[in-house]
Formats: structure tokens, C-alpha cells, sequence
């Protein structure tokens, strides 16, 4: 499943909790479920180029995944910080999608569960699907017996996944594939925090939608500049720097050139007092050192 979908500070009331361990600093040691080209940071732009999202690897349940949403403003000139949210998942979600502007966000499954190196089987946790509203900081997790009449595989979900921009809706199964496999149709309505499932899908979908994992037109990369990355341990914290490279490809030109950003790499330089990321020199930019930081450069893209 996970080879063919999507991978795809505001503090927000309950949904920012401060872990204990994280609120003092505890010394986490990296987590060895995580295999050596994961690093801490994973970027994407999937399903709309104007929100930028970083997500953290989490440590465990000391110190859950964290996820924060920046919007592209003044031309490429800066991210705008909008929102962060400690997630449901203790480690990793398999896979994230952020629409809506950056207001929605939907996980599917748990990559990692505490006290097992091994990946965890998809639909055997309460986060099979975790549906965020992140301006009212709400979250409603669902177990997939929750939604799901029939027990769930491996493949419950996908192998495409489609959303639709304007209703904010994820389409977890495409027709043909209902037709194929038998899987019921399912579809999660992010404003509602609802799930609707149908075990006779339509003919075809909506008009309209957006493939996220097709949307990866612009490039995104992290680096900690000359300093290390954090502690494991210590909450809400972000990369140093952040890269945008475009594409070479008519969606990524198109992107780009509707937010009014030239067609060469930016850098970023965190802020903190604002905590948003402000356009800095190229030259500033300094490359993950591979041995310290590994990583691939958007999301979880390329898996060992």
C-alpha cells in the first residue's frame, strides 16, 4: 500500500500537548524503529503548492509526531506559520494529506507502534484514520472497525487516493479498484470529521479532483545549517533552513508561477522569533550532512 499513495506554532488547545518528557527536556535517543534513511523532517507540498508541511518524527509516546503547516506568502518571500499539532500517532502515520488551505488534515494508519521494530500491519490501531480540523484543534480518531463492516487488510485503502480541493474530501478508493478487489468505497469529509462508506461505488469520480502524490511538482528539502539536528526529546521544534527546488514539469511551472515565484531554488532561514521562515541567501544553504542527518529530500518518497 504505502509504495503506490500518498506519504502524503500556533498551539491549538488540546491538540499541542506538551508531553511530559518532551516539557523537560528529556534525552530521547533517535528511535530504532526508524530505518537509516529516515531523518527527523519530512517536507511536502502535496496536494496544494501554497501550504508547505513539515512533519517531525516522533520519539514515542514521550514525545509524539508533530506536524506544522506554513503558507506561501509575498511572492515566495516568506512561510507564513499557521498552525502545529502534536498528532495521534506516537511515531509516524503512513501516510498525511493537508488541504484546505492548510486548515484539514487526514492520517492514515500508524507506521510504528511502541515496542515493535517491525512496521505495524495497516487498520490495526485507533488511528486508522485521524481527521484534524486544525483551526478549531479538533481531532477525531477512527479505528477501522469503526467504519469498516468487513475486517481490514494490508490494502484497505488505495492503491490511489484523490482529493477533492474545494469540498476538502479525501476519496480513499478509486471506483475501478472497488470493482476489482471488492474493496467498499470509502470517502473521508474532512469539514464534518465523517467517513462514508458505500459498498457499491460509483461509476467514476467527481470532476475536479487532485492525485496528491502526482502533485509533487515542487521540491522541498531541510537542513540544521552548521548547527545539529534536535533533540529527540524536545518538542516543537523545527529545521534551521528550508529548500524549495521546482521541477522540471508543466504542473510544477504552472505552481510556481501562479504563486508568483521565480523558477529557481529558494532558501529559507527559520525565524524564530515569528517562527515562520523568511527568503535568505542560496549561499546560507547548507547540505544535510549524510552521515548525521540522513534523509530523503520530500516526505517519505524514497523507503529502504
Amino acid at each position: 500500500m504505502a509504495t503506490s499513495m500518498v506519504r502524503g506554532f500556533l498551539a491549538l488547545g488540546g491538540l499541542s500537548v506538551a508531553c511530559s518528557a518532551a516539557a523537560q527536556n528529556v534525552e530521547i535517543p533517535r528511535p530504532r524503529q526508524y530505518p537509516p534513511a529516515f531523518s527527523q523532517f519530512m517536507v511536502s507540498s502535496w496536494a496544494d503548492c501554497r501550504t508547505v508541511s513539515v512533519m517531525r518524527l516522533g520519539a514515542g509516546p514521550e514525545r509524539p509526531a508533530e506536524m506544522t503547516v506554513f503558507e506561501v506568502v509575498e511572492s515566495g518571500g516568506r512561510l507564513r506559520r499557521l498552525h502545529h499539532v502534536t498528532l495521534k500517532n506516537p511515531y509516524l502515520p503512513w501516510n498525511w494529506i493537508v488541504t484546505g488551505a492548510g486548515r484539514f488534515m487526514l492520517t492514515i494508519d500508524d507506521r510504528w507502534v511502541e515496542g515493535q521494530i517491525q512496521q505495524a500491519h495497516p487498520a490495526t490501531t485507533g488511528n486508522c484514520l485521524v481527521i484534524y480540523d486544525l483551526v478549531r484543534g479538533s481531532a477525531r480518531a477512527l479505528a477501522a472497525r469503526e467504519f469498516l463492516t468487513k475486517p481490514a487488510g494490508d490494502s484497505w485503502c488505495g492503491p490511489w487516493i484523490w482529493v477533492d480541493p474545494l469540498m476538502n474530501q479525501i476519496f480513499l478508493v478509486e471506483p475501478e479498484e472497488c470493482e476489482r478487489s471488492g474493496k467498499p468505497f470509502i470517502v473521508a469529509d474532512l469539514p464534518t470529521a465523517e467517513v462514508r462508506v458505500s459498498s457499491k461505488a460509483p461509476t467514476a469520480l467527481p470532476a475536479g479532483l487532485v492525485k496528491p502524490h502526482g502533485s509533487c511538482d515542487i521540491g522541498w528539502d531541510w537542513s540544521s545549517g552548521d548547527g545539529l539536528e534536535p533533540s529527540w526529546g524536545r518538542a516543537s521544534q523545527l529545521p534551521a533552513f528550508l529548500l524549495l527546488t521546482p521541477q522540471p514539469t508543466e504542473r510544477g511551472k504552472a505552481e510556481l508561477s501562479r504563486l508568483d515565484i521565480s523558477q529557481e531554488q529558494v532558501c529559507f532561514r527559520l525565524d524564530k522569533d515569528s517562527g515562520s521562515y523568511v527568503k535568505c541567501e542560496p549561499r546560507l544553504w547548507v547540505k544535510r550532512r549524510e552521515d548525521s542527518e540522513p534523509g530523503s529530500t520530500d516526505s517519505s518518497a524514497r523507503e529502504k
